[in-house]
């Protein structure tokens, strides 16, 4: 069996990936796979970061009901080039890559949170990344990571606005998978209600709503102006970003 559509999702961590996952999921329903409370979660999409991508490519393609697919890199076109072995798996008939982005404070601080960063946020784009290994510093990553997906065939999505827009944002995806959403009263979906195993435990008996990774880690901006600073040095970056956007 070929897959009818592939909607890859690449992108930075913490820029907002999950949230554009779970809004396609909770609005389209051919994305939406269901899942047993037993089954893993890892079922929800496929992640292309996972050693187990392949297989659950397999398993998923014998499922006959199953025609559209959502996946998911970070690595993805910086280090490695699994969506283009995945996209051979799949055989789609349309192969739609999507590039979440927001303010880059928003993302370096989420990220500095993930990565479990003691310092400050501004400290923080100095340092070294071990996230994709590549010998430079987050902020030589960053931007290495959305000038890698600058691409004519990649559509951006501002997950800022997705999130104070969802019902314009669900028309323009519509149009763009050529498919109807469904009719939904409340477009976005739910935050997880707790962080690790406990809101995994939640999210299974309740439908699976959202797949995001909460870190309770928090770090605070050294003063007003940190924010601004951090979004300043990335100011020509998300210019050319917004300019693409399409929502």
């Amino acid at each position: 069996m070929s897959a009818q559509i592939c909607v890859f999702v690449v992108c930075h961590p913490r820029s907002g990936s999950h949230l554009l996952i779970d809004f396609i999921r909770k609005n389209f329903r051919k994305f939406n796979r269901k899942l047993w409370p037993w089954e893993s979660a890892s079922q929800i999409y496929i992640g292309l970061d996972s050693s187990t991508w392949r297989e659950i490519i397999a398993t998923q393609l014998h499922d006959r009901e199953q025609t559209h697919f959502l996946l998911h890199s970070h690595y993805s076109g910086i280090v490695t080039a699994t969506h283009q072995e995945a996209e051979q798996r799949l055989k789609p008939t349309r192969a739609i890559f999507l590039y979440p982005f927001r303010r880059f404070s928003t993302t370096l601080k989420s990220y500095a949170e993930f990565r479990g960063f003691r310092g400050s946020i501004g400290s923080f784009l100095l340092a070294p990344d071990d996230f994709f290994g590549l010998g430079e510093n987050v902020k030589k990553c960053v931007e290495l990571h959305a000038e890698k997906w600058l691409k004519p065939d990649v559509h951006f999505v501002d997950t800022d606005r997705l999130a104070t827009q969802p019902e314009a944002t669900c028309s323009l995806l519509a149009e763009l998978f050529n498919e109807s959403p469904v009719e939904r009263a409340h477009r976005l979906p739910h935050r997880k209600w707790f962080a690790g195993h406990l809101g995994e435990f939640a999210e299974r008996l309740t439908g699976r709503e959202s797949s995001e990774f909460r870190v309770n880690y928090r770090i605070s901006w050294q003063g007003e102006p940190e924010a601004a600073t951090v979004d300043h040095q990335f100011a020509d970056l998300y210019s050319q970003l917004a300019a693409r956007r399409i929502n």
